[in-house]
């Protein structure tokens, strides 16, 4: 049971929504639909609607794996309801208040109900914050919409081409990735007005630079952490390297979190890539060794590592693009995320084949598998730090006939400082047969023995500083 101490949105975000949409398959959950999984969703096996309605076919409302909160409904030109307003407003035909709606969700869910009463302040803060998500997700639905809608057949051609021939998308990737086509930003306004919301609330929650809708015209949904809509990157499909590839909504921060990580990490374990469409076509082809999220570039941000711990994360496989500038900015995630205890142990280097230049080339051209198989094969970080370090000494020693004495020391403490950074007892007998096997190839003679002397003492050194600075 849940105390004062308590957050409500960490519990509907990391506790109730996940469990939710683990048991939308069980008898007694949200039984009017039947969910039944597909990939990366769940879709309706009946004639439900979100509105409490039948309809005229079955299939119709989905929910993402991604977007657990959310009842998207494909027969009403993807509109949306949260699942928590439909418990409270919609199942039983009249409102049944927010605290009721939780506890039988959290039933439905197996878990523990929230029990601590709201402050005024809190519900003022829930209702705003689900106003906000609601103004996003019908800006969503209508970019969506816009995308197949026959009005605008011929402006979204070069977004469609882009995606299926550029790409190699099909429409099945489309749909599941969510994608969509921004005709301008007054049609979107007036569409938004029609659902019902003031001029007022859009102009406060969706502010947008002046690309967006003339020369970024290609949307991806951006979501927080339990996966309710916060914005949008919007692409550039003829990006030639003049301009903006990607302009985002004023006041989106894309490093305060990690593109389609939301509350829970896939077996504990995530897959770090650079762009949004990496992320969101793994997901769109199911994915399921671990959830792939995306930086937006080529750095991680502290705030960015705080979400991988809160979502759960034990595993991290890095896969940036394969390009030769990459290594330094490898390097340089590595070296964040050793500093981190809950992750340290467990960071592992994903290299892309030769000639793919992402992961979303990688699927598109050779399926999901490709993907797994680079993933199984990912190896330990400091193997790839190791191997570097071998193949940066080589290279000078091909280039000046033969190491210095300066170079030779360089290198014996460059292996022993990655070596430090191995704290686990079980890899010590293997790092240090590797590691001296890297320093003999470079002509360096060193027992075994020396060597974990040497990087115990670097330790100690290192333990000594960490306790002075604390």
């Amino acid at each position: 049971m849940y105390t004062e101490k308590n957050d409500i949105k960490t519990y509907i975000s990391y506790t109730l929504l996940p469990a939710l949409y683990e048991r939308l398959e069980h008898e007694g959950v949200l039984d009017e639909f039947k969910f039944k999984y597909k990939k990366t969703r769940a879709v309706s096996t009946t004639k439900h609607r979100y509105t409490g309605r039948t309809g005229k076919s079955i299939g119709q409302v989905v929910i993402y794996e991604a977007n657990p909160g959310y009842l998207i409904d494909n027969s009403e030109a993807e509109k949306s309801l949260d699942i928590i307003s439909y418990i409270q407003h919609v199942k039983h035909g009249e409102d049944i208040g927010f605290i009721k709606a939780l506890d039988e969700l959290a039933i439905m869910a197996g878990v523990k109900p929230y029990r601590r009463t709201l402050t005024e302040e809190e519900k003022i803060a829930l209702e705003k914050e689900s106003r906000r998500a609601k103004v996003w997700q019908s800006a969503v639905n209508f970019c969506i919409q816009c995308i197949k809608d026959v009005q605008y057949k011929e402006e979204a051609k070069p977004i469609i081409d882009y995606l299926t021939k550029a790409r190699s998308y099909t429409i099945d990737d489309v749909v599941a990735m969510q994608l969509g086509y921004l005709p301008g930003q007054a049609k979107l306004n007036e569409y938004l007005e029609a659902q019902g919301f003031s001029k007022e609330e859009i102009k406060d929650t969706i502010q947008l630079p002046a690309q967006a809708g003339s020369t970024n015209r290609l949307t991806i949904p951006i979501k927080n952490r339990n996966g309710r809509p916060i914005g949008l990157a919007i692409r550039n499909a003829n990006y030639t390297g003049e301009g903006a590839k990607y302009v985002y909504n004023i006041g989106l921060t894309k490093s305060e979190a990690l593109f389609n990580l939301h509350s829970k990490a896939k077996n504990k374990s995530v897959v770090l890539v650079e762009g949004q469409l990496d992320a969101a076509i793994a997901e769109a082809r199911g994915f399921t060794l671990a959830t792939v999220a995306a930086l937006g570039g080529k750095t991680i941000s502290a705030k960015q590592i705080d979400h991988l711990i809160t979502a759960g994360a034990e595993k991290i496989f890095i896969c940036l693009d394969n390009e030769e500038e990459t290594k330094p900015q490898t390097k340089a995630i590595i070296s964040e995320l050793i500093k981190v205890e809950e992750l340290a142990q467990n960071i592992y280097i994903a290299q892309l084949p030769a000639g793919i230049k992402d992961v979303d080339e990688l699927i598109t051209k050779e399926g999901i598998e490709a993907l797994e198989e680079v993933i199984i094969k990912a190896t330990p970080y400091y193997d790839y730090l190791g191997e570097e370090i071998l193949n940066n000494y080589l290279s000078l020693k091909a280039t000046q006939g033969e190491l210095t004495g300066q170079n030779i020391h360089q290198a014996i403490e460059d292996v022993e400082r990655v070596a430090a950074t191995i704290s686990s007892p079980t890899r010590r007998d293997d790092l240090k047969n590797r590691f001296v096997l890297i320093l003999e190839q470079l002509g360096v003679p060193i027992s075994a023995e020396a060597f974990i002397a040497a990087v115990d003492r670097i330790r100690y050194k290192d333990d000594l500083a960490t306790l002075s600075i604390e």
